[in-house]
């Protein structure tokens, strides 16, 4: 399962280099989290919102931002 996350992140990277949001979004929504690991939902979960702010639809930012201000608030 880690594995497949840093894969998935690293062809996020690529897609973000070439400003391909659209993929990187995609894949993003792909990771399995294994547990806990709220540094790495924090992390990912804030490149999918501004992704959509690259994408030009804030709409779709507001719930990964939610998700994050929550884990924040709880932990």
């Amino acid at each position: 399962m880690k594995e497949d996350s840093l894969f998935r992140r690293g062809v996020v990277d690529v897609y973000d280099a070439r400003d391909d949001f659209e993929n990187a979004i995609r894949v993003l929504k792909g990771i399995m989290y294994d547990g806990d690991c709220f540094e790495d939902k924090i992390e990912d979960w804030l490149n999918l919102a501004t992704y959509y702010f690259e994408s030009a639809d804030p709409s779709a930012a507001e719930p990964w931002v939610n998700k994050v201000m929550h884990i924040i608030h709880h932990t």
